[in-house]
């Protein structure tokens, strides 16, 4: 018996089975080659995941959900969990950087992966324990060249 992938509840990952949402995906997928973080906000169901994965998957991204992340420490083993196959980095030194200075370890995971997208799903989980990713993607924006735009 197949399964109709149309009406599946859980988040899509290829274009094909998201329907009739080219557009968005398209948007989003431009604004990250013209260097803008775009903000996806709406109400829970609608495939904000979604376009998340599909477009991390077409620009060979990183998806990350911060769902449970409770701290910037946690953030950092996330991202560096995600990064196993992806790329070239010394990951036991990053992981103990992170573990020990969060904030700074961070800061130069970032500036390692230079122009690798980073999606992250949820994250108001990680605002909503401090400023610290806020002022810390300050400071990367502008080396990496990027811009930010709220619309």
């Amino acid at each position: 018996m197949a399964i109709c992938k149309i009406f599946d509840p859980y988040p899509k990952t290829d274009r094909k089975d998201f329907f009739d949402n080219e557009e968005i995906i398209n948007e989003v997928e431009k604004l990250i080659e013209g260097k803008f973080w775009p903000l996806l906000i709406g109400p829970k169901r609608i495939g904000k995941t979604s376009i998340l994965k599909i477009v991390g998957k077409e620009i060979n991204g990183i998806y990350i959900d911060a769902s449970g992340v409770r701290s910037l420490k946690e953030l950092g083993e996330l991202i560096v969990n995600s990064l196993q196959l992806k790329v070239e980095i010394d990951l036991k030194i990053v992981k103990i950087e992170i573990q020990k200075k969060p904030v700074r370890g961070i800061q130069n995971l970032l500036n390692k992966l230079g122009e690798t997208v980073i999606l992250i799903d949820e994250v108001q989980n990680i605002l909503l324990h401090g400023l610290y990713l806020y002022f810390l993607l300050l400071t990367i924006i502008p080396r990496l060249g990027l811009h930010s735009r709220v619309q």
